[in-house]
């Protein structure tokens, strides 16, 4: 049996998915485990052992040839498709490989993650997969890791031997080609990130390291990043003249870091390659994270790592960054970090209300808990517009029954669905709600015009009572009852 991977995400999202890959070479040893990746993005599969094909995806090539490129998709994707794979997963949750994947795949049950419907229109897949279309991403509420997400799509469990670097020989080979040393039991600081928005700027790590080192100043450590990241590292060394800091950035491959975070205390860093290596090293970690990044979906894993969370680049404190990682390589734990821990989320922190309640609320629509109170004003009120335009959708749903050919039903339908998005956008926990919505409304198949009114009148009225928790109208009817009673 064959099993397609698509992973046409970047290296990071590659290395979160070597456990997933450990896991169902461990569950299904007879699969033949094939992987398709763009190129510049596959020397992240170097050191892997389960994957027994590797596949070139040429969309660079595609994007130089324009419309003649249309003739070259069409042949390599019939190309895969004669493969006849029994599975086709689809880790790469994005429009583009859900073309790909209904391409491919033959049948619709055999495929995991976003593919289309036999019409063409978008399909989000299985449940996980509805949840990650919904809810997963940077300025979403979710706390579930993206490696925990991965797996369950297909419905795996971990267990410790998914997480492991690979073999020492082979770690210590691929550092050996680089000509550097490694110096004593050394502190890695990742400098570089794959955008802007997610790292600090070279004067600030420089003014980190520099109170790092005023506490720790017999302590070896070793900068790294990529050949483009050459000047970060260079404008630290500028302002750090020591000689216990070695500047390897531009001077690595991603291959030859296996060994080096093996063989290091601690790993700093702000982008989450860095972190998921780290997790396949077991090396603990000090991630600088950002409100624009989700630390709770990339965060590192390793035990023993914690999480330093700014609002943003401009508003981090290098100070205060040493000053806890001070503590942390001092074995203590201060409260306002972040900490890796077992269970549904992988980390605990600091409390905040806001973000508590969103969270409370994503486990209650998703994960059968408990649906949260609230004192929010705001909230209840934005809640009791959308319970009163979803009465009228209701009610527009059940007149297609009586007018399949009414346009004027279908008008007024869709002015009242824009009128629910309009009321959801008033509060962040509405929104919640609504992408809820979405996800359930996207996953209904084609089928005749009826039967779809149907299974949306069904989701409908399922949102007409999560709304009614919070709507004032019904908060106001339950007191008046209650008050009655006691009359």
């Amino acid at each position: 049996m064959k099993t397609l991977f698509l992973l046409l995400a970047r290296n990071g999202d590659i290395y979160m998915n070597w456990p997933v890959l450990r896991a169902y070479r461990r569950m299904h040893p007879e699969h033949e485990i094939h992987v398709l990746v763009r190129p510049r993005f596959k020397s992240a599969l170097n050191g892997l052992d389960v994957v027994d094909q590797v596949i070139d995806l040429p969309s660079e090539t595609w994007c130089r040839l324009q419309v003649q490129a249309l003739g070259e998709v069409k042949n390599f994707v019939q190309g895969l498709r004669s493969n006849s794979y029994d599975r086709v997963v689809n880790l790469s949750y994005s429009l583009f490989s859900s073309y790909l994947t209904h391409g491919i795949s033959k049948k619709s049950d055999s495929v995991f993650g976003y593919t289309r419907f036999s019409d063409g229109s978008f399909n989000p897949g299985d449940p996980v997969s509805q949840y990650f279309y919904s809810q997963v991403g940077e300025t979403k509420s979710n706390r579930l890791h993206l490696v925990d997400l991965f797996a369950s799509t297909l419905q795996m469990d971990f267990v410790p031997a998914d997480f492991s670097a690979p073999s020492t020989d082979w770690m210590k080979s691929q550092f050996d080609h680089t000509n550097l040393q490694m110096p004593s039991h050394p502190i890695v600081f990742h400098v570089g990130a794959s955008q802007s928005k997610k790292s600090i700027y070279g004067f600030q790590w420089a003014r980190m390291i520099k109170y790092f080192l005023q506490e720790n100043p017999n302590e070896n450590l070793i900068l790294v990043g990529s050949a483009e990241e050459s000047h970060i590292g260079e404008e630290i060394c500028a302002h750090l003249n020591d000689a216990k800091i070695f500047n390897w950035v531009g001077k690595t491959t991603f291959a030859s870091l296996f060994y080096i975070l093996k063989n290091a205390k601690r790993v700093v860093g702000c982008d989450s390659v860095m972190m998921q290596m780290s997790n396949l090293t077991q090396t603990p970690c000090f991630n600088l994270s950002f409100e624009t990044v989700n630390m709770w979906e990339t965060g590192p894993l390793a035990t023993g790592s914690a999480v330093y969370l700014s609002n943003s680049p401009e508003q981090f404190s290098p100070y205060q960054a040493a000053h806890l990682l001070d503590q942390v390589m001092k074995q203590q734990r201060p409260e306002n970090l972040y900490y890796s821990s077992p269970g549904v989320c992988r980390f605990q922190g600091p409390r905040s209300e806001f973000k508590d309640e969103a969270w409370t609320l994503l486990m209650a629509l998703y994960l059968n808990g408990n649906f949260p109170t609230t004192q929010q004003l705001s909230f209840a009120q934005s809640a009791t517009q959308m319970f009163e335009v979803n009465e009228v959708l209701i009610q527009q749903l059940k007149e297609i029954k009586r007018k399949p050919n009414s346009d004027q039903v279908f008008k007024s339908l869709e002015n009242a669905e824009h009128i629910l998005q309009v009321a959801a956008s008033g509060h962040p926990m509405t929104n919640i709600i609504f992408d809820w919505l979405k996800g359930r409304k996207v996953s209904v198949a084609p089928k005749p015009l009826q039967a779809i009114a149907d299974d949306y009148l069904q989701i409908h009225q399922e949102l007409q009572s999560i709304l009614k928790i919070y709507s004032l109208d019904e908060l106001k009817k339950d007191l008046n009852k209650k008050g009655s009673a006691h009359g």
